[in-house]
């Protein structure tokens, strides 16, 4: 029998949808957690980022400028490495993605990188209402 507080917690969630979890210690910083109601995961911060893509990271050291965007500019190690089939294109994405996700994640939970966010958009706002404007003269 479920607890009341397991109940009201169904009750709240959806019915039928389990709201208890267990979880698995794999040793050093790997753990599993099995959360049957757990709608998303998101990463805090990017601290592994480096140790997880360190192949990456090892290729992109090699690049001739130091803030390559390793979008087709020349001497870019990455681009290299992708021709030569060093590096997969679907991990060089993966990484992007995890980058985005946790730029986002860094802007939900900061204020100043939310303002400053914003005002970029606004920025780009105003740049394509002048350009608008101009164009088709209201």
């Amino acid at each position: 029998m479920a607890s009341s507080s397991a109940r009201n917690l169904d009750r709240r969630l959806r019915p039928g949808w389990k709201t208890s979890g267990s979880g698995r210690d794999h040793g050093g910083s790997a753990v599993t957690r099995l959360a049957p109601g757990l709608r998303s995961l998101e990463l805090a911060d990017g601290a592994g980022l480096d140790t997880a893509f360190a192949d990456i990271a090892l290729i992109a050291a090699g690049c001739r400028f130091s803030d390559c965007a390793h979008d087709g500019e020349p001497g870019c190690a990455i681009q290299a490495a992708l021709d030569d089939g060093r590096l997969d294109q679907a991990r060089l994405e993966n990484l992007g993605k995890i980058e985005r996700e946790v730029d986002r994640n860094e802007r939900l939970i900061d204020p100043r990188a939310r303002a400053e966010q914003r005002a970029k958009w606004r920025r780009i706002d105003s740049a394509v209402n002048a350009r608008m404007r101009a164009r088709y003269r209201e």
